[in-house]
């Protein structure tokens, strides 16, 4: 009898030791609710911040927009903006490329940069929020 106590006070020791060490991965915010500051609403565009060099031989550079990588050769607009710096709204998940035409004296000089933008979600309060990543191009001499 003594055999079979021992066994079930073991049994019952290691349940309380693994059900102690059991973590929630969705924590209870039922408390914190009131303030919480939550997208509900799926975006599907974000920004494109552009960034580029005017000067004396460049008062307005030929500026390129593509979808996708600078191999894909996808241009989808010219950028033209009296701005060195200005943002455009894209649609999110893509990849995105700027391509910036120089002159300097006889020599053509071409910057490059890309960006991906993108959404995220996440669990606040019993809600899926959202989170956009925008882009930031810098195609600057």
């Amino acid at each position: 009898m003594k055999k079979t106590n021992l066994k079930l006070i073991i049994l019952f020791a290691i349940i309380v030791v693994i059900s102690s060490c059991y973590t929630n991965q969705y924590p209870d915010y039922s408390e914190d609710c009131e303030a919480y500051n939550c997208q509900t609403e799926e975006p599907y565009e974000a920004k494109l911040y552009i960034s580029f060099t005017k000067n004396s031989e460049n008062q307005n550079p030929q500026l390129l927009l593509l979808e996708g990588l600078y191999e894909d050769n996808n241009v989808i607009d010219t950028l033209d903006t009296q701005n060195a710096t200005f943002n455009i709204d894209v649609l999110i998940n893509h990849h995105y490329t700027v391509v910036a035409k120089y002159i300097k004296g006889s020599d053509t000089i071409i910057a490059i940069d890309a960006a991906y933008v993108e959404k995220q979600s996440y669990y606040e309060c019993d809600y899926i929020c959202w989170k956009v990543k925008d882009g930031n191009i810098d195609v600057k001499l």
